[in-house]
């Protein structure tokens, strides 16, 4: 099982630049937690569906999949009109073999520090 948290409007961006990498436009930040008993592998891909049926996706940062142990957390980055995804009445992520999680947008006024640890 996967806990998956969408952020919109983070100051990633910025954050990255400062410590690492210039990854242009990125405004979403997917926080996906593995609740489950065995490890889990989550590809760096946003699924979402508008209200009228429409479809996309948004390919994330890292672009590569991700090994999760219960418990552990990865984030994952993206460039996406925010009010898009809300307007989205699914937001989905997908583990290797397929299967997808859905997602609750979280913004960022919202958020408190720790809560994935609790």
């Amino acid at each position: 099982m996967l806990d998956v948290r969408v952020i919109l409007d983070s100051p990633v961006e910025a954050v990255l630049d400062f410590k690492c990498c210039q990854l242009p436009g990125l405004n979403v930040e997917v926080l996906v937690r593995n609740e489950g008993e065995a490890p889990a592998v989550v590809r760096g891909r946003l699924h979402y569906r508008a209200p009228d049926g429409s479809a996309g996706a948004l390919d994330l940062y890292p672009y590569w999949p991700l090994t999760l142990a219960p418990g552990e957390v990865a984030a994952f980055y993206g460039g996406v009109d925010a009010d898009r995804l809300r307007r989205c009445d699914r937001i989905e992520i997908e583990d290797e073999r397929g299967r997808r999680y859905a997602g609750r947008i979280c913004e960022l006024t919202d958020w408190r520090i720790g809560e994935l640890a609790d």
